[in-house]
């Protein structure tokens, strides 16, 4: 039987986590799958602790990056190793309820016209003390418009239809958001469902590896990609009035006078390729809701 679903793992220095994060895989409901590992340069006991693991199932590949270290790499080339219809995205460190790749591929199948699907989740801490549930916004119109605003959907719980992909999914110019660039290529073309379900455990601890270079290079590829989001929609701006986006794509009003965003805000509800591209109705609703957010109606 040909396997319908390839979950692909990156992980780094997370032994420590592998075997909970394997075993809330092996016990889907959903079982027509294989868990492909990518090592992206490990010093811990990784290998030693997926040898064990595949002692105890066929399901899992194991093999090291080769390539350049870093995310990015690890995932394009875990993507080529992946054999299943679908690609179930996860991390090392987090968790999945029975149900999700049951329910995801069942939507998948019956939706032809979706290049992805990804749930809610539940947040814990390092020790799996519950801390809250984010769930996901369904409506696809807000979710696309809201691109131009935030990243509307969980890489860790998102699984693709590999046969629409790109040839180069992961773009190294987008480095520490990447996941953020990949959507918006993607929804040029086709849908992605948000579900209100949780599937999705994701635990929130102290992570080493985000450093203040991470964050700085974040940054700069997140302007990059809302640079290149407002041009896809022939919206002009200026620098000032780039950065005053940025402040609201990261939810602060530090950037620029509470005119200065108004008049930011009205241009873009009111440009023309936004008007074409969005309801009327649908507009004057996030406007409003916006405005109140940011506590503009005083202007």
């Amino acid at each position: 039987m040909n396997v319908e679903v390839s979950i692909l793992i990156p992980t780094y220095n997370s032994s420590h986590f592998l075997l909970e994060c394997i075993g809330s895989i092996l016990r889907q409901k959903f079982q027509n799958f294989e868990i492909v590992i990518i090592d992206d340069y490990s010093t811990d006991n990784t290998q030693i602790v997926i040898e064990q693991l595949q002692g105890l199932t066929n399901k899992i590949f194991y093999y090291k990056n080769f390539n350049e270290k870093g995310l990015i790499p690890a995932l394009n080339y875990g993507i080529t190793m992946c054999n299943g219809t679908f690609i179930a995205r996860m991390d090392a460190d987090d968790l999945m309820s029975v149900d999700r790749l049951d329910q995801q591929i069942r939507f998948l199948k019956n939706n032809l016209d979706y290049v992805g699907i990804c749930s809610s989740m539940q947040l814990i801490n390092e020790n799996y003390e519950y801390l809250s549930n984010s769930i996901l916004n369904e409506s696809e119109t807000t979710c696309k418009f809201m691109m131009l605003f935030c990243n509307m959907y969980v890489h860790g719980s998102m699984t693709l239809r590999k046969s629409y992909l790109p040839d180069i999914v992961y773009d190294m110019e987008y480095e520490n958001c990447e996941d953020y660039e990949l959507w918006i290529k993607l929804l040029d073309k086709y849908k992605i469902k948000n579900l209100t379900k949780v599937h999705h455990i994701y635990r929130i601890y102290p992570n080493p590896n985000k450093s203040k270079d991470y964050l700085k290079t974040q940054t700069i590829n997140v302007l990059k990609l809302i640079s290149r989001h407002l041009d896809y929609y022939e919206i002009t701006y200026n620098e000032r009035e780039l950065l005053i986006h940025y402040s609201l794509f990261q939810n602060k009003v530090s950037c620029g006078t509470k005119q200065e965003i108004v008049n930011w805000l009205n241009k873009l509800f009111n440009s023309e390729h936004i008007v074409k591209n969005f309801p009327l109705s649908f507009l004057n609703h996030q406007k409003d809701r916006m405005f109140e957010q940011l506590k503009l109606n005083e202007i």
